[in-house]
């Protein structure tokens, strides 16, 4: 019975595992896409979508991007397709639908829009793999700068071998079978006894045995493929079921029974080479030792992939909070835009530089620049507080409030001049943050007047004028927003509690384009203008070596929701897998201690022993499992004291706790068996 409940067990924590990580390789990969390319750089000149159409209509080359976002509806994927060579997927206009592998997304097939889509970014490509190599290096020469990625075994192997968490209950889940197969062969020992001494070699019981387990692990397979397609068919249509996505569920499961059967028979060899005489057969002596240790291996294996699955669900709740926390934010903004700056010479960069202050200056004269950059550990206060560049437009955009409860209003600065908002917690060190800022303010100018020597900058009138650093006291303990345009995934990044704010002038003197830039790098300067402005002042000031692309946030936000809902689904379905693995596992561990203990638990009960004393060697069994399970996950996890120990540590409880009913059953059952055989 234990065996065939391992064999169901592991067939469907493989059938699992591999059906996330197809799922994971047709949202890389729709409809088996031959490669990505990743298009990191475009040249100066025509950075147009015909850059890309032209050659790869030419060697006869599929194009699309893939992108996630989050509606009422659920996850939406949206392919947009450039160039199609008839591999591509089908735009999904007038009623067609695209066959969406797994049920977790809804996908939308249309065409790429030359006129508002960036071309920066991930691709995949549709194509034979010389044709796409061909067709990169012809981009290449034309000065794109891009990577290459086939989509082939190796990354089907990847992704399989990406979710260490499953990894580890699916290797326990392994160890789990053997030992049941172990604990099957031992009890058919007196069976085989009889039949070698009815003249059967002992090579034939053995076969015959092994043919008994195969066909039931066929039979297994047979049973959770039908179920697979059943559930592929009612959940999601049955899309792609025998397409690249469906293949690596279905050859994996078959791997794996062609494991199990493996392991079945080395345990059926194992068996039979510890009682090779016919005087131990039908003495019923069986490796019990060896089969307890091997569940104790199983436990352990399988016990530490489930908290690093608590570990690794917690995490993805707070990556699920971050997202939701970051598109809150942009729920109400329109025509903002972050950009993405190249990765230039040190020439080009500097060359840059005066421009882009120029470009940042034009734009917060008229307050459309919004400036949010945060500084966790900034020197400007002895307890090292947490600080944020800000412009004035931030102050238009958040509610930061004063002592009464009121809003702050932006400030009034002149262009020489710099503001600073401190808490009423650090009113004891106003005097120090306002020497602080204006040391800072001094370094910026100076970094602005060697820019000024090189250039005719708005902001360069105003370095003759004294710098004055006007000081506001804001209410203690607050949580501020950080305004970003990148992927954050801490949820710390979206928000700051009670920062000093270091305010900026709208076309001030300060800060210097090397903070601009360095500040633009990272996300956290905002454009809040339409794109085609913005593209247009990028192109007139000579910036296109500099700027690769231009993101909307909001855009960004509701990708990274998308993709923390999948990941969160993952774990969860990975969590409970892992679960139900261990509660089997421990009523196997179960039955093997009790008829490993056979004789001296019958003898303990005759002399009226306690349950407690009678089965205190299988809780120290236990607890030595959880233990070392324990110090394994910590070892690999982060292993802090918060919502994944607790969780742990319940379903540590609740296993020993099961434990109790399992241990009365086998108990009844074997003294019942004991007495029958004495």
């Amino acid at each position: 019975m234990l065996f065939r409940v391992a064999v169901v067990l592991q067939l469907l924590l493989v059938c699992l595992h591999s059906y996330i990580a197809a799922q994971t390789l047709e949202q890389l990969y729709p409809e088996s896409a031959s490669a990505e390319l990743s298009v990191t750089g475009l040249p100066e000149e025509g950075q147009a979508a015909r850059l890309l159409a032209e050659p790869a209509e030419r060697y006869g080359i599929g194009m699309a991007q893939v992108r996630l976002s989050e509606t009422s509806e659920g996850t939406r994927r949206d392919i947009l397709v450039l160039t199609d060579n008839g591999s591509t997927p089908e735009t999904t206009t007038g009623g067609g639908t695209y066959p969406d592998f797994g049920m977790t997304m809804d996908t939308r097939v249309s065409q790429f829009d030359a006129g508002a889509d960036a071309v920066m970014g991930r691709w995949v490509t549709y194509g034979d793999t010389a044709s796409v190599q061909e067709f990169a290096q012809v981009l290449r020469q034309r000065g794109v700068s891009l990577e290459v990625t086939e989509n082939g075994l190796d990354a089907a192997w990847g992704l399989l071998n990406d979710d260490r968490h499953l990894l580890t209950v699916e290797l326990g889940g392994f160890v789990m079978l053997f030992t049941a197969a172990l604990l099957s062969a031992s009890r058919a020992t007196k069976t085989r006894a009889v039949r070698m001494l009815h003249g059967r070699r002992a090579p034939y019981p053995g076969s015959r045995e092994f043919v008994h387990y195969a066909a039931y692990i066929a039979g297994s397979l047979i049973a959770v493929v039908a179920v697979w397609l059943l559930c592929s068919w009612l959940l999601w249509d049955g899309g792609q079921a025998f397409h690249s996505p469906g293949l690596l569920v279905l050859g994996t499961t078959a791997v794996c029974a062609v494991i199990a059967c493996l392991l079945s028979g080395v345990a059926l060899l194992v068996v039979m080479g510890a009682n090779a005489s016919l005087v131990d057969q039908f003495a019923g002596k069986r490796p019990l030792g060896l089969i307890l240790l091997a569940g104790a291996v199983a436990g352990t294996l399988v016990l530490t992939g489930v908290l690093m699955s608590w570990e690794r669900t917690a995490g993805q709740v707070e990556r699920m909070n971050v997202a939701a926390s970051s598109a809150a934010l942009w729920q109400d903004q329109t025509e903002i835009y972050s950009t993405k700056l190249f990765d230039a010479d040190e020439a080009v960069f500097q060359e840059s530089l005066p421009a882009w202050k120029r470009l940042a200056h034009e734009v917060s004269s008229s307050g459309q620049l919004l400036l949010s950059s945060p500084e966790r550990r900034c020197p400007l206060s002895s307890g090292q507080s947490p600080c944020l560049f800000v412009s004035n437009s931030y102050l238009e955009q958040a509610d930061v409030l004063n002592r009464d409860g009121e809003r702050i209003a932006p400030l009034d600065l002149a262009a020489s001049d710099v503001g600073v908002i401190i808490p009423e917690s650090l009113s004891a060190e106003r005097s120090r943050i306002e020497n602080a800022v204006r040391d800072w303010s001094g370094f910026q100018r100076e970094m602005v007047a060697q820019e000024c020597s090189t250039a005719n900058l708005p902001s360069c009138a105003a370095l003759d004028r004294d710098t004055q650093v006007k000081s506001v006291s804001s209410a203690a303990n607050q949580t501020l927003p950080v305004f970003h345009g990148k992927s954050i995934t801490a949820l710390e990044g979206t928000t700051m509690s009670d920062p000093i704010l270091v305010v900026v002038p709208d076309g001030g003197v300060v800060p210097s384009g090397d903070f601009h830039a360095a500040v633009a790098s990272q996300g956290n300067e905002l454009f809040m203008l339409p794109r085609e402005e913005l593209e247009g002042r990028i192109t007139d000031l000579g910036l296109g070596p500099l700027v690769t692309a231009l993101d909307k946030p909001g855009h960004t936000a509701e990708q990274q929701v998308a993709e923390a809902k999948l990941r969160l689904t993952e774990s969860v379905m990975v969590l409970l897998a892992g679960l139900v693995a261990s509660v089997v596992l421990t009523w196997v561990l179960v039955g093997i201690y009790c008829e490993r203990r056979r004789r001296p638990l019958f003898v303990l009960h005759l002399h009226g022993a306690r349950f407690g004393r009678r089965y205190a060697g299988y809780f120290a069994t236990f607890l030595t499992t959880a233990t070392t399970a324990v110090l394994a996950s910590s070892a690999v996890s982060a292993g802090s004291l918060g919502p994944p120990f607790v969780a742990g540590a319940t379903t540590i409880l609740t296993l020993a706790l099961l434990s109790i009913p399992a241990l009365r059953i086998n108990d009844q059952r074997f003294r019942a068996d004991f007495i029958k055989r004495s």
